[in-house]
């Protein structure tokens, strides 16, 4: 596999789809980061968007001993920051801060997916349908209950016990780190 520092490369050589390649491998990671920092899915899809952006403007200033996932993390925490301190909600701004400040910068650690769907694989059909959609598709409980002929407080109670499912099951296959 190709990793981010050849595609970087790539892209720093003028070649065109090389930025596109890195976009398709961090999109889903960056706006789960940016999701986990503000209120609304359109704010993190903006916040990653704009993260993407200055990525790109700023990919000549990439230190090259630097890992893209961590610069473009920075990046998008720094975004955030930004974001917050728009909305001028001060005593709330500077307790995020205080927050993002202890963050470190290192590469968010792979999942084990393989486990995971093993996870998915033993809820049944109703929950396994509301966690995908709830979580893959951000669809809403009211959404979610209109596709699945439930009413939104029992999709909320079908996820509340999915995701206690998930979290012991990934227990028991030796994943603490993940609950």
């Amino acid at each position: 596999m190709i990793t981010d520092g050849e595609i970087v490369l790539r892209a720093r050589l003028g070649d065109s789809s090389a930025f596109s390649d890195l976009v398709a491998r961090h999109e889903a990671a960056l706006y789960a980061y940016a999701r986990s920092r503000v209120a609304s899915d359109a704010d993190a899809e903006q916040l990653a968007q704009d993260a993407f952006v200055e990525a790109y403007l700023s990919l000549a200033r990439l230190p090259e001993t630097m890992d893209f996932s961590v610069w473009l993390r920075a990046i998008c925490r720094n975004l955030v920051r930004h974001h917050y301190r728009s909305l001028g909600r001060r005593k709330e701004t500077a307790v995020l801060e205080a927050c993002l400040e202890i963050e470190e910068d290192r590469p968010a650690p792979e999942v084990p997916v393989e486990k995971v769907l093993r996870c998915l694989e033993k809820l049944d059909e109703v929950a396994r349908r509301a966690v995908e959609g709830f979580y893959s598709r951000s669809r809403s409980l009211a959404e979610l209950g209109a596709e699945l002929g439930e009413r939104a407080g029992s999709i909320g109670v079908t996820l509340h016990r999915a995701r206690y499912r998930l979290r012991e099951c990934l227990r028991r296959s030796g994943m603490e780190e993940w609950v």
